[in-house]
């Protein structure tokens, strides 16, 4: 008859191993369990899909969009530009007032002589004095001799103007365009009563270049 004291010995022996077995088997199931769920929980990176025709190394070598981009020609050519080149530009053209003046006498026409006078005396006031000056100037000036010698007095030739004046052959034109420069020289506060006296104006004509009646 068996003991039941080996057999009880045998089935501890057979207990503990089992335990032990599964004591030693706990963790390698637990870091296997672990590293499951860390790889499912790991974002994957998209891996785009093959074709039927495309393999492994076709997916990855895939080159970005911007390098297999077409840009479209232009429809229309810009034709160049030409450039423009500045001449330098010449000498200015002097002109001759003495011809020109000896042509206006010969025409008649003693308003653009006289306009052209005055800007010969702009340009040269000696020339154009000297011009006037010669014999019988004066009377071929005629009545507008009075107006040159205003203008030429506004441009600050007062002794030039006052001969010019004095030449002016009508004593009534001669008086009224003296008075005219004279009443310029008085809105300049070029002269007073004392100096209109030495001029040999009359209290009266002095009164009335100084109010300022003789402003046109």
């Amino acid at each position: 008859m068996p003991n039941p004291l080996r057999y009880g010995l045998i089935l501890m022996v057979i207990l503990i191993a089992v335990g032990a077995g599964f004591f030693l088997a706990e963790p390698q199931v637990k870091s296997k369990a672990l590293a499951e769920t860390t790889k499912l929980s790991r974002p994957q990176a998209h891996v785009p899909a093959m074709t039927a025709t495309q393999t492994r190394d076709d997916v990855a070598e895939e080159k970005p969009f911007w390098e297999e981009a077409v840009i479209a020609e232009p429809t229309t050519v810009r034709e160049p530009t030409e450039a423009v080149v500045m001449l330098p530009a010449g000498p200015a053209v002097q002109r001759d007032y003495a011809a020109e003046m000896k042509g206006l006498e010969n025409a008649g026409k003693p308003q653009q002589l006289q306009d052209t006078l005055l800007l010969w005396f702009d340009q040269d006031a000696q020339a154009a004095t000297a011009w006037v000056n010669e014999t019988n100037r004066f009377e071929e000036l005629g009545a507008g001799l009075g107006s040159l010698a205003q203008n030429i007095a506004n441009r600050g030739h007062l002794a030039t103007a006052l001969h010019w004046a004095e030449s002016i052959t009508d004593p009534v034109v001669k008086h009224d365009t003296r008075m005219r420069i004279y009443a310029q020289e008085a809105r300049r506060r070029r002269v007073d009563g004392e100096s209109l006296k030495q001029a040999g104006f009359e209290p009266q004509d002095i009164e009335t270049i100084l109010s300022g009646a003789l402003g046109d």
